[in-house]
């Protein structure tokens, strides 16, 4: 089941949502694994999760 979950979570969910599913379930990964290797799970290039990290630093920022 878990293999099938993470399929429809990747089909399902858009690049931010898998973005913050990891934050949420997985933290540790955003220690542990490279950018370049993030990205590529989330299926997006390291710019793009760069970009996204900032947007959401951004908007966290900006709610307090």
């Amino acid at each position: 089941f878990k293999v099938i979950n993470a399929l429809e979570d990747y089909i399902m969910l858009n690049s931010e949502e898998r973005f913050l599913k990891i934050m949420e379930e997985r933290p540790y990964l955003l220690l542990r694994v490279p950018q370049h290797q993030l990205a590529s799970m989330l299926g997006i290039k390291a710019e793009s999760l760069s970009r996204l990290k900032n947007r959401l630093k951004m908007s966290r920022a900006s709610q307090r």
